[in-house]
């Protein structure tokens, strides 16, 4: 039998996904706020044999952080894509049949599903792909809104920040403090003035829990979160370096391939329906980020 892991009380909110980067850092954020949740992993699944796990009736909002995928697996595995969005659709659909239908928030890629040359991004931008993954994600929103669900998306810039795990493709600054500890070099893919928007941890959980406790916000909704702020990858590299007073050498190597030149977020939108704007700058997300790495060797 699944166990449901769940803050003291009855839980408003399920975070699926809770055991990752995002979903853990929200339900400690909305711990610290009084409110309770439920967390969903793939160990413990919100939908049980096509029904909804027991464990989430009867919560005000679904939070769906969860992700099977990279940019580097979305290129790679086209099943891996097909199974999320299978995966995905039956949580719509089971989550749809509910009496009380929650709220349904999901994370989506505010790095992939723009393209083009008008950065910063705003949510009025018909959406252009710049890859595999970012059209995945695409693909999620667009069943979440044909569903009955009231589905909020949040389309999240390059999020980075403690307890971030460094994997294939994904998370640069935790690839790149990893390498400053072992003394090793810092790839920068291209001539590093690919640009990107990076968003603090803890201000992604904020605008999940003011989303969720929003009365105003309708159904079928989009707002970017991000920092609102472009920064090169030389110079988020010599920041880096800056923070952790590293003298380790910068290499750079050939362009992946997939990866849209620039790309960064207009949040106004967030500002004006959610009261909400970053609060940790760069400087300072690096400076946690990098404390934290070093405590935890």
């Amino acid at each position: 039998m699944s166990q449901v892991f769940h803050t003291q009380g009855s839980p408003e909110i399920a975070v699926v996904g809770a055991g990752g980067f995002i979903g853990s850092r929200t339900r400690w954020l909305a711990e610290q706020q009084n409110v309770p949740t439920a967390a969903f992993t793939r160990a413990n699944p919100l939908v049980l044999d096509g029904e909804l796990n027991p464990g989430a009736r009867g919560v005000k909002t679904v939070v769906w952080s969860a992700s099977m995928i990279t940019p580097s697996v979305a290129e790679s595995s086209p099943e891996a894509v097909l199974e999320e969005r299978e995966q995905f659709s039956e949580a719509v659909r089971v989550l749809s049949q509910q009496e009380q239908r929650p709220r349904f928030i999901v994370l989506s890629s505010g790095g992939t599903v723009y393209g083009g040359t008008s950065a910063p991004y705003s949510e009025d931008d018909t959406p252009h792909p710049v890859n595999r993954y970012g059209a995945a994600r695409l693909g999620l929103e667009q069943v979440a809104f044909e569903s009955a669900l009231n589905a909020i998306v949040l389309r999240v810039a390059n999020a980075y920040g403690p307890g971030q795990k460094a994997v294939r493709g994904q998370g640069v600054i935790g690839h790149w403090f990893n390498a400053i500890l072992e003394g090793k070099p810092i790839t920068v893919y291209g001539d590093g003035t690919t640009v990107r928007d990076y968003v603090y941890v803890d201000d992604i959980a904020r605008a999940i829990l003011l989303a969720h406790a929003s009365t105003t916000l309708n159904a079928n909704h989009i707002l970017n979160i991000g920092s609102g702020e472009p920064t090169t990858l030389t110079k988020l590299a010599r920041l880096c370096l800056r923070t952790a007073d590293s003298n380790c050498e910068i290499r750079y190597e050939e362009h992946r391939g997939f990866d849209a030149p620039t790309n960064w977020l207009d949040v106004n939108a967030a500002a004006a329906q959610l009261g909400w704007s970053p609060s940790i700058t760069l400087r300072e997300g690096l400076k946690h980020t990098w404390d934290s790495m070093q405590a935890g060797r």
